[in-house]
C-alpha cells in the first residue's frame, strides 16, 4: 500500500458515505410515496421490487458498502469502520423496533395495509443505519 492507495481509500469511503445518505433519502421517499398504493402492496412486479431493494441496502450495510473496492477494501474497512457499522447496525435495530411500535400505534388512525406498514418500518430502520453510519464515518 503506498499514499496514494490511502488517498483513493479515504475518497471512497467519503463517496461512500455520500451514497448511503442519498440512498436513505431516497428509499424514505420511495417509501412515503409508495404508501396507500396497492400496486405496491399486492403480487406483482411493482411490490416484488420492495423487499429486493431493501435486502439489498441491508447487505449494503451489513459489509459496509464497497462491495467491489478491490484492493482498497481493507483500508477502507479498518477497524474504526468496522466500529462504526456495528454501531448503525445496532441503531438501525432500535429504530426498526421503535418504528414498528410507532406504526402498531399510526395504524388506529391511519388505516394501512400490512404492506405499507412493513415498508415503512424497513425503511425507517435500514434508513436510519444508513445514516448513521455515513455520520460516524464522515466526523
Amino acid at each position: 500500500m503506498n499514499l496514494t492507495d490511502i488517498q483513493k481509500a479515504e475518497r471512497a469511503t467519503r463517496g461512500r458515505a455520500a451514497v448511503m445518505i442519498l440512498a436513505a433519502i431516497v428509499f424514505m421517499i420511495n417509501a412515503i410515496i409508495d404508501f396507500g398504493h396497492p400496486h405496491y402492496s399486492e403480487p406483482g412486479w411493482r411490490g416484488g421490487i420492495w423487499p429486493i431493494v431493501a435486502l439489498m441496502w441491508l447487505l449494503i450495510v451489513a459489509c459496509g458498502g464497497g462491495l467491489r473496492v478491490g484492493r482498497l477494501r481493507p483500508l477502507m474497512n479498518d477497524e474504526l469502520s468496522l466500529q462504526n457499522r456495528a454501531k448503525a447496525t445496532a441503531v438501525g435495530f432500535y429504530a426498526t423496533n421503535i418504528a414498528a411500535v410507532g406504526v402498531y400505534y399510526a395504524s388506529w388512525w391511519v388505516p394501512m395495509m400490512m404492506g405499507d406498514a412493513v415498508q415503512l418500518i424497513t425503511a425507517i430502520g435500514i434508513s436510519i443505519a444508513l445514516l448513521y453510519y455515513a455520520w460516524l464515518e464522515l466526523r
